[in-house]
C-alpha cells in the first residue's frame, strides 16, 4: 500500500468484522487508487452519541434529567 491508501486500508481491516460489505467497497476503492483508476478514496467516519445527565448518582431505574444526543463527523469534528 502507498502512503495514500495506508490508512484506509487500517480503516477496511477494522471494519470486516462489522460491516464485511463496507470494507470490501474500500478495499475495492484502495485497489483502484493503486491501479492509478482513480486519484484518491475518500470515506466519512461518523459517530452517533448519546448522554445522559442524572442529578446525583446514576441507579437501575432512573430517570435522566436531560439526554443529548447527536452525530459528528470524527473527520472534521462537524454535526454530521
Amino acid at each position: 500500500m502507498t502512503a495514500k491508501t495506508e490508512l484506509l486500508g487500517r480503516v477496511a481491516a477494522i471494519l470486516r468484522t462489522t460491516d464485511p460489505a463496507k470494507a470490501a467497497a474500500l478495499a475495492a476503492a484502495i485497489a483502484e487508487v493503486e491501479a492509478g483508476k482513480r486519484d484518491v478514496a475518500t470515506i466519512g467516519v461518523t459517530m452517533d452519541y448519546r448522554i445522559e445527565k442524572f442529578d446525583g448518582e446514576a441507579t437501575p431505574g432512573k430517570v435522566p434529567v436531560e439526554v443529548i444526543t447527536g452525530r459528528e463527523n470524527l473527520l472534521t469534528g462537524e454535526p454530521a
